[in-house]
């Protein structure tokens, strides 16, 4: 992995909020949004380990660019997985909420939304 693709991704666990926090930057292609899966499962994984049944996902999408057409395939691919409660992004414009929404409908996942602020998304995953 290139510093190119650690700049675009950053995901961390929020301890203070108790939820998956990424902010994603820039154009995605196929292997960043692979990154992002794979890093986002190993959190998972390890949050479960440490005894957490409900692990929820905040995505901050304010910076992000296109993402591929595989990017989304892979994306998709993950939420398909349903290893997440509840995905929210926020943030960005009208072309990053077209793509988010082509994605959740593609997969079929009905726990994911988008918002146009961090205070909605965190609103929304913290009803339940």
């Amino acid at each position: 992995m290139d510093s190119n693709q650690q700049q675009k991704i950053k995901i961390w666990w929020d301890e203070k909020e108790k939820i998956i926090r990424e902010i994603l930057i820039g154009d995605l292609n196929e292997e960043d949004a692979k990154r992002s899966i794979n890093e986002v499962n190993k959190l998972v994984a390890s949050k479960k380990k440490q005894g957490f049944k409900i692990i929820n996902h905040l995505v901050d999408a304010t910076k992000t660019g296109i993402a591929t057409t595989k990017a989304r395939d892979v994306f998709a691919a993950g939420f398909k997985k349903k290893l997440v409660n509840k995905v929210a992004i926020f943030g960005g414009g009208i072309i990053q909420k077209t793509i988010a929404n082509f994605i959740f409908n593609y997969s079929g996942v009905k726990n994911a939304q988008y918002f146009d602020s961090e205070e909605e998304a965190l609103e929304w995953i913290k009803e339940g």
